[in-house]
């Protein structure tokens, strides 16, 4: 491999790291973004539409923790570093 061929290859490889780090920070921004739409939205709501998003918080409060608990037990388990057959 020449040279030029080594510096055109970490050209392109620095050009693909460089996309790849800003797809994360705009997917960053966009989460952000995302979640406090329903912050604002509860602020703002009243009456029967507060208490269904009091519900919806309720529950995805419940779902994360949930969710948070199975991966604790998967990547603590004995057999963790095995690949799973099913």
């Amino acid at each position: 491999m020449s040279q030029s061929d080594r510096c055109r290859a970490d050209t392109v490889i620095g050009t693909i790291f460089g996309v790849i780090g800003f797809t994360w920070l705009v997917s960053f921004v966009v989460l952000i973004v995302s979640a406090s739409a329903p912050f604002v939205r509860f602020r703002r709501s009243t009456g029967d539409e507060r208490l269904q998003l009091k519900w919806i918080a309720s529950a995805v409060i419940v779902s994360a923790a949930a969710a948070a608990v199975f991966q604790l037990g998967e990547a603590s388990s004995p057999d963790s570093h095995r690949p799973r057959i099913w």
